[in-house]
């Protein structure tokens, strides 16, 4: 008979073999990822007129799929995208992962090598072309994977908070498949988290009573589709199972994923600060790190809101959200994912940025993250940021009546990652950031921004936020070092060397090192606006979201190695940055209105297909890159924004035909047609499949099906409307690319 120490041994030893197994992955995951890096850069070098360029884009798309597919299979073994699939801790998914990134890694490095003019010698049956396929759903599988879609998905919902409810979930299936959900439906919680998940769901009861309403619909259009979804499980996505932190900053989505075997917690910052060796990141990374900024009166050509941001990580499955309620304001809003969860990462409660309304509101980023200020006396149970910023967008009209629903709210648990209500909100008349609210600890004042300085004191009517505390009363946020941090009007609170701080460990370590990629992209936002001042428009913020880093040279001009590239920005060396690089998930753009043409464009990824990295790493990249902005506005009803953005798609791509023809008569013409003539008939077939499915509209029997042809006939539009812009953007390269660079 088996002793309970026998089996405590070998539930030990298999513990032990698992995380052995998963350091290994990840060795591997960071050689595949910095492979296809390079690769990515060589490709670069080459212009687009050649049958080189042609060639090595598809070359790299396939590593890609095999990249999908090992951080997939490690998910699963892992249990980091339990959100997403079973976590099955299978060593048989390991191999697969395993088998995966050598595959990737080996492609990447045939291709670099090939662009790099170094003789490559592969069989040629060594590497079967993967071409991937629909699964009944929008997006593309490789060999039963998902894919990530290039062109960020829209559903459009309308009615009763219950009706968007079934609406959500019967679109995000007719997109990704039902397997977005099932996994969801098969967690399963012990009474206590049921517990936890109650005392959370009083609150979102009593102050977001719609979200209760549309998790109702939820789980019956679920059912429906054959999703047993339960209504604890899909409340649990707005509220997550744990209690909250009491004291400092923790993420509650690394606390999900421990459970999982996930022990080591490195690969979670790793992801978001975009791949730095595990030597400097084996910490707790806690603080998304994304950037946004508005501009407005004074600071714009037409004294109008403009507003620009990026989320910063791993993209993952996510999907737009274009909602008419019946009561309340219609809205746009983006959440990191489709279910709150960011594999690798963990739960986020629908938070994402940007959203704006139909009245000139807009939520243009969190804010800053994890500022903490807060004491352990202030904090509990309360509103989670998703749920805030839906109610916001949904209800308040302007950045006043935002602020005041803020201040209505429990503090709750301000040392999660998006776990308390706030962030950066902006209308036609001002902005504010509050980084802490009124408390014992913090004192009977709020700790709002609402302009930013110059180091002379001089005011500017525009302000910005990255991932470390601002305002002058928040020293304490970020969880600062013993010695404190540094500070200045423009960049904010910051550790310039957190290589002095080492000593501090994973959990010390970790906000000093967000402090840090804030530094630099502070000061970016600052230089960019400033230098536009009284002429900030549309185009200013594209101009904002396309700027790469500079190459890191030596002061004798040689480019950086990786491992320089890395100490330099640990020892506090002077590190000119960008909000453009390759750690962006989505890229966005918003000129809100209140007269029914608020402007909202959508760019899965970086908004520059050639940008590079804004602090050490690798990046992150994806199969069959688009890298453009789709634009839609905020009309009066569905069927009006639908017939903007067909006729926004029917000039772009007359436009991308004139360039094309345009190309082809210039002296010289164009050497090599067929990977332009590829993207432009792809504009074209979306073109034809987004008239198509508008057809359907007049035939659709209920207002679910008539949005649900509306829906995805917009999501072929918007696909044009990239497409021709990607034609565009790649015969600018033609005849002469920049000269590969360093990471």
């Amino acid at each position: 008979m088996k002793t309970a120490q026998m089996e405590l041994d070998t539930t030990l030893e298999k513990l032990g073999s698992q995380q052995e197994r998963l350091a290994s992955l990840q060795t591997a995951s960071e050689g595949a990822h910095y492979a296809v890096a390079q690769a990515v850069q060589a490709l670069n070098a080459a212009p687009t007129d050649s049958m080189l360029y042609l060639r090595e884009r598809s070359a790299i798309d396939q590593a890609l799929l095999h990249l999908a597919k090992a951080k997939w299979y490690m998910g699963r073994f892992s249990g980091s995208a339990l959100y997403f699939t079973d976590f099955t801790a299978s060593m048989l998914d390991a191999d697969l992962a395993g088998k995966s990134f050598a595959r990737c890694l080996e492609l990447a490095g045939r291709s670099r090598a090939t662009l790099e003019g170094r003789h490559v010698d592969v069989a040629a049956d060594q590497f079967a072309v993967q071409v991937p396929t629909h699964q009944d759903s929008e997006i593309l599988f490789a060999d039963g994977v998902p894919l990530v879609p290039t062109v960020c998905p829209i559903v459009l919902l309308q009615g009763s908070s219950y009706e968007m409810g079934r609406q959500y979930i019967e679109q995000v299936v007719d997109v990704y498949g039902s397997w977005i959900f099932e996994a969801v439906a098969k967690r399963r919680f012990s009474e206590q988290e049921l517990l936890t998940i109650r005392r959370w769901h009083k609150h979102l009861e009593r102050l977001t009573p719609e979200i209760c309403d549309m998790v109702r619909g939820w789980v019956d259009a679920a059912h429906d589709l054959g999703i047993a979804l339960d209504y604890w499980n899909a409340i649990q996505l707005w509220t997550g199972h744990f209690e909250p932190i009491a004291q400092g900053i923790k993420g509650h989505g690394i606390r999900d994923l421990a459970p999982a075997g996930h022990r080591n917690e490195d690969r979670s910052a790793s992801a978001y600060l975009g791949g730095q060796s595990a030597q400097h990141v084996a910490v707790e990374a806690h603080e998304d790190l994304c950037s946004g900024c508005c501009a407005w009166g004074e600071a714009t050509s037409e004294g109008k809101l403009v507003a620009a941001s990026t989320t910063d990580h791993d993209c993952t499955f996510q999907a737009t959200v274009v909602a008419y309620p019946d009561t309340g304001h219609a809205y746009v809003y983006t959440p990191f994912s489709v279910n709150g969860f960011i594999p690798q990462l963990g739960q986020y409660f629908f938070a994402g940025h940007p959203g704006m309304n139909d009245q000139g509101l807009a939520y243009v980023h969190h804010g800053g993250g994890l500022h903490g200020i807060e004491g352990p006396a202030d904090r509990g149970y309360g509103l989670r940021r998703g749920a805030s910023t839906f109610h916001n967008l949904r209800y308040a009209s302007n950045t006043e009546e935002a602020l005041a629903f803020e201040l209505t709210c429990p503090i709750g648990d301000v040392g999660t990652i998006l776990g308390s209500v706030g962030g950066f909100y902006a209308d036609a008349k001002g902005a504010y950031v509050c980084e802490a609210r009124p408390s014992p600890s913090v004192g009977q004042d709020a700790i709002v921004r609402t302009n930013a300085f110059d180091t002379q004191g001089q005011r500017y009517s525009f302000l910005y936020a990255n991932n470390n505390s601002m305002h002058p009363r928040s020293s304490g946020g970020f969880q600062p070092p013993e010695s404190g941090y540094s500070y200045n009007s423009i960049e904010g609170w910051f550790e310039d060397a957190p290589a002095h701080h080492l000593h501090l460990g994973p959990i010390g370590l970790s906000p000093l090192l967000s402090t840090k990629s804030s530094q630099g992209r502070n000061r970016y936002h600052f230089e960019t606006l400033q230098a536009s001042y009284g002429r900030i428009d549309v185009d200013t913020m594209q101009d904002l979201l396309r700027g790469s880093p500079p190459a890191r040279r030596h002061a004798d001009g040689r480019l950086m190695s990786r491992v320089e590239i890395e100490k330099a920005w640990l020892a506090g060396n002077p590190w000119p940055s960008s909000v453009c690089h390759r750690v962006n998930a989505f890229t966005s753009i918003m000129r809100p209105d209140n007269a029914g043409n608020g402007l909202y464009m959508g760019c899965i990824g970086p908004a520059n297909r050639r940008t590079r990295m804004h602090i050490p790493g690798h990046g992150y990249h994806y199969y069959d890159e688009v890298n453009e902005f789709w634009e839609i506005r905020l009309k009066d009803s569905p069927e009006a924004l639908v017939d903007d953005a067909k006729s926004r798609a029917l000039s772009l791509l007359a436009q991308a035909q004139v360039q094309w023809k345009a190309a082809l008569t210039a002296p010289g013409g164009v050497e090599h047609p067929t990977y332009f003539l590829g993207i432009l008939e792809r504009a074209r077939e979306a073109w034809e499949q987004g008239t198509s499915r508008l057809a359907q509209v007049q035939g659709a029997l209920t207002p679910s099906a008539r949005l649900r042809a509306l829906s995805a006939a917009l999501r072929r539009f918007t696909d044009c409307q990239c497409r021709a812009k990607q034609l565009g953007s790649e015969l600018s390269h033609r005849q002469a690319a920049p000269k590969a660079l360093a990471l």
